[in-house]
């Protein structure tokens, strides 16, 4: 038993070491594009598929209350990710250009992405992809943040979109308070 837990945690350092290699440069740039719109008087929009729904309850959090310090809550909202008609509903009445839309999707049916994706550029919102390989061919996708698998045996994606949502939220508060 004291051997399976050791290498449970010992798989999760190395799959959460070769995240960090993999996006060193991703996350900088997305947080930077999240505390433009933030700075400038935008809010963070966070829209996640069903599989993600927890995250995208989590990066409301981080947004309200911090990640690490205590600091001013930033303007977010967090959309509910059951139906398409009722996501793309609120995106249109309570998302703006000066907006950047937070996306978790990987577990999102390709149409009803597309359709958000399509729905946030006419809105003119700025897009942070974490998934599972970023989506980077979506022309729509500001700052895509691959999170694929380094190699087997690696931690379960909803485990790297979660290292990689802390990492974000604190290079925002550090981007936007300094800290």
């Amino acid at each position: 038993m004291d051997t399976l837990i050791f290498n449970h945690f010992q798989q999760r350092i190395e799959s959460t070491m070769a995240l960090a290699e993999q996006c060193q440069q991703q996350l900088p740039a997305a947080a930077e594009l999240i505390a433009q719109r933030l700075v400038s008087g935008g809010k963070l929009v966070v829209c996640s598929g069903p599989d993600e729904a927890l995250l995208g309850e989590l990066a409301e959090h981080y947004c309200l209350f911090g990640c690490g310090f205590e600091r001013p809550p930033f303007p977010v909202l967090a959309l509910p990710c059951g139906a398409t008609s009722t996501c793309l509903a609120l995106l249109r009445q309570h998302a703006g250009s000066a907006d950047a839309l937070l996306l978790f999707g990987a577990s999102l049916a390709p149409e009803t992405r597309a359709q958000l994706l399509e729905e946030a550029a006419r809105l003119g919102l700025a897009v942070v992809s974490l998934g599972s390989g970023g989506h980077t061919d979506e022309p729509s996708v500001a700052a895509a943040v691959s999170l694929t698998a380094a190699e087997p045996p690696a931690a379960p994606l909803v485990n790297r979109q979660l290292e990689a949502l802390q990492c974000l939220c604190h290079l925002v508060d550090r981007q936007v308070f300094g800290a």
